[in-house]
């Protein structure tokens, strides 16, 4: 990739400032010619208009305010673009499917002193809200995960899940395979999955309602062959929590002092 050695080369130019935010500018604009140059998806969606990029972009997270150097994302609604002028475009984009925190590398590989204030300020808003909270500090685990996984080939590739369960619940979906399809889409499929009942028909109903948000960016991935193989994932995770259950030497234990 070149954004390394662009970026040494502005160094040289220019020197560093620590307290300029032309360094993480201009990396940022090397990192996206890279990914435009060296991933495909990235380049036809940028190209046809389904990708825009930001810089500096602020949002919020949890009582904190977060700014991102570089983001990628599906462009607001009403964008029109002419790829005949550039390979991808400036936008705020509707929603954030790459970020890149650019300027915390920097600050990291150049400046002394630690954390800036804002990320300190961040770290105490997570302390507080999460890692001091009752509910983290006493949380047990009382039901131990269950790990499934399915394979089924469509008409637009292969198709690979793989779930996590804890009891009943599907704590995690992870969709894969060598199909082509928008990356947020199936983010926001396996999100729509997260922390959601194992019931089949449950099941089935929430992947038909995030699978219609985001038809067209899915059309190589058909809706019955991913339901179809996101429940059989489930399946197999069940049988194998119980088959856990069953077995009665799952989790023996030598008692201290015993000898054979």
């Amino acid at each position: 990739m070149a954004a390394p050695a662009q970026f040494v080369e502005h160094l040289r130019e220019h020197g560093y400032h620590p307290r300029s935010n032309a360094h993480g500018k201009a990396l940022c604009e090397f990192v996206l010619k890279d990914l435009l140059v060296s991933c495909p998806k990235i380049a036809d969606d940028a190209r046809r208009g389904r990708l825009v990029y930001d810089v500096n972009r602020k949002i919020i997270v949890g009582s904190s305010e977060w700014n991102i150097d570089l983001v990628l994302g599906p462009p607001p609604s009403g964008f029109t673009h002419d790829p005949a002028t550039s390979a991808i475009f400036r936008s705020p984009p509707a929603t954030i499917s790459y970020a890149d925190f650019i300027g915390y590398v920097l600050n990291s590989l150049y400046s002394p002193g630690g954390f800036a204030d804002d990320e300190r300020r961040a770290i105490a808003a997570l302390e507080h809200d999460k890692y001091l909270a009752a509910e983290w500090v006493n949380q047990t685990t009382a039901v131990p995960d269950t790990l499934g996984s399915a394979k089924v080939k469509t008409p637009g590739g292969l198709l690979d899940v793989r779930v996590t369960l804890a009891g009943n619940t599907v704590k995690a979906a992870f969709i894969g395979g060598d199909f082509f399809a928008a990356e947020g889409a199936i983010a926001d499929l396996e999100a729509s999955l997260r922390w959601h009942s194992a019931e089949p028909d449950a099941v089935a109903l929430t992947l038909a309602h995030a699978y219609a948000k985001r038809t067209r960016d899915l059309t190589a991935l058909p809706l019955d062959s991913l339901t179809q193989v996101v429940q059989q994932a489930i399946r197999r995770a069940q049988a194998a929590e119980s088959a856990a259950r069953a077995d009665p030497y799952g989790c023996f234990v030598t008692p201290e002092g015993a000898h054979a």
